[in-house]
């Protein structure tokens, strides 16, 4: 996200007409701890105003937005899986979502 704003000013300065907008959130999500993870509201406010930025010195650009990868939709489908959970311990991907696999209460900080 610390990288959007400025994106955003290269981008209206050049006045295109397309923009694609796929700022990660992997790496908020799935930081190396729950606790570590980035808080929605710290991700949310500076995308959100680097969005308005963009409205405003882009008004004509088609902006496409790519969504940030579902990783509470990734545990409810195969948090009972053993072959997934064997691959999330030994690949280290996303420690903060398997940490309690099982559990219901996976420690998101975040609403399904």
């Amino acid at each position: 996200m610390a990288d959007l704003p400025g994106q955003v000013e290269r981008v209206n300065a050049q006045h295109v007409e397309y923009v694609t907008v796929l700022m990660g959130g992997a790496n908020d999500a799935c930081a190396s701890s729950e606790a570590a993870m980035t808080p929605v509201a710290a991700f949310r406010a500076p995308y959100e105003s680097a969005l308005a930025d963009l409205a405003a010195g882009s008004p004509q650009a088609y902006v496409y937005i790519v969504s940030i990868p579902d990783v509470y939709r990734l545990w409810a489908l195969f948090h009972e899986d053993p072959n997934a959970r064997l691959r999330w311990r030994l690949t280290g991907v996303c420690k903060s979502m398997p940490a309690r696999p099982a559990s219901w209460q996976a420690g998101f900080q975040f609403a399904p």
